[in-house]
Parts: structure tokens; sequence; C-alpha cells
């Protein structure tokens, strides 16, 4: 198992990240409220899918930026750890498009629904909450 990285060492952790290949890297962190810090980095893995970048942290490939509600049973169960608590992810938007020529289709509907009263439960303070965590195995 990797040891833990410290705050001063992170441009020389481990990273696995999400989105498409370019040639930077950053993840934008709270440090009070108004107030962010970016932190630079090259990952190991960059994919669009979150399922295998949790995986990826799991198997100790990297620390990953990940949404609460998909790990937060690895945190409690001891699988995975948060790292900087104190620095949580800025806020980001959730953004619902959808197109059709006939107006709002009852399932489209019910499931944007369904999005707002799970984003509901969730309460995010975009002045200083965390939304998301970042995590690293244990």
């Amino acid at each position: 198992m990797p040891p833990r990285p410290e705050r001063r060492g992170l441009s020389r952790s481990r990273w696995v990240s999400q989105g498409a290949a370019s040639h930077e890297y950053c993840w934008r962190l709270q440090t009070g409220p108004g107030r962010y810090r970016e932190v630079r980095h090259s990952p190991r893995l960059v994919s669009s899918d979150l399922n295998i970048l949790r995986d990826a942290a799991l198997q100790g490939v990297g620390i990953a930026q990940l949404p609460q509600v998909m790990i937060e049973q690895d945190i409690e169960q001891g699988r995975l750890v948060e790292l900087f608590a104190d620095h949580p992810p800025a806020c980001g938007v959730v953004h619902a498009v959808f197109a059709s020529r006939r107006g709002l289709l009852p399932a489209v509907r019910g499931l944007l629904d369904a999005f707002a009263q799970v984003f509901a439960d969730i309460q995010v303070d975009c002045s200083g909450s965390r939304t998301k965590r970042r995590i690293y195995p244990d």
C-alpha cells in the first residue's frame, strides 16, 4: 500500500482524473469562503467513467476526486480514506438538457424530479461544504 501523500507532496503524488485527454489537469479546491487553490497534476489514468476511477482508487492506482454519494460506503467501511477534508472541491453546476418537439415527456419530467430530489437531499452549501471527496486507498 502506498503512503498517504502530505500536502507538500501533492506534486509527487499519483493521480487519476476525470475528463478527456489533455495536456493540463487541474483540481480547484476551496481554501476558504470564495478562495480557491488550483492543484495541477499529471494523472496516471484519465477516464470519463467515474466507476473506472473509483475502481482505480480502490486498487491503489492514485488519488481520485469523486462524488460523495458514490464513495460514502467505501469510506465508512475503510476501503478508502478522505484526504484534505479542509479543502473541498469547488462547487459545480448540473445541467439537464433534452430535445423534444413535443414538449417535456412525462418520463423526462420524472427523471428531472428524481434528480431534483436527490440533489436537494445532499444539501450542498457552496460556501464550504463538501460535495465531493478526494479519496485514496487505505
